[in-house]
């Protein structure tokens, strides 16, 4: 089996690398230690269409693969393992079978993409 990245995943990993350096590297240690959520990383992120990359266009996401979504979280969560948990949380949560009809399907994709649902 092929298990290499394509080249637009390589260049989509470089690009989020770059962002994960320099904005979420530096005050890593001190998310770590704190209490609250990171309400500016997570609007910062969404921004960026880092959060519900695997979800469909057509129901708030971004429209990538879950490929795509494992390479932001993989390279977020080396900078900056408390903004890694966020883009877990905005991959993961949506997809949860439990939301079984469209309106429910596109609320918490449109939250996770949306910068104005973030405080």
């Amino acid at each position: 089996m092929h298990f290499d990245l394509t080249e637009d995943q390589q260049v989509f990993r470089d690009n989020v690398a770059r962002f994960a350096r320099s904005e979420l590297a530096p005050e890593a240690a001190r998310r770590a230690r704190a209490s609250g959520y990171p309400w500016e990383i997570a609007k910062r992120m969404a921004e960026l269409d880092l959060m519900g990359i695997p979800l469909p266009e057509t129901d708030g996401g971004i429209g990538g693969t879950l490929v795509d979504a494992l390479i932001a979280l993989q390279t977020v969560a080396e900078a900056c393992p408390r903004s890694g948990d966020v883009i877990q949380a905005a991959t993961s949560v949506p997809c949860v079978p439990l939301l079984n009809t469209a309106p429910q399907i596109r609320r918490p994709a449109i939250w996770c993409r949306s910068s104005r649902a973030v405080p």
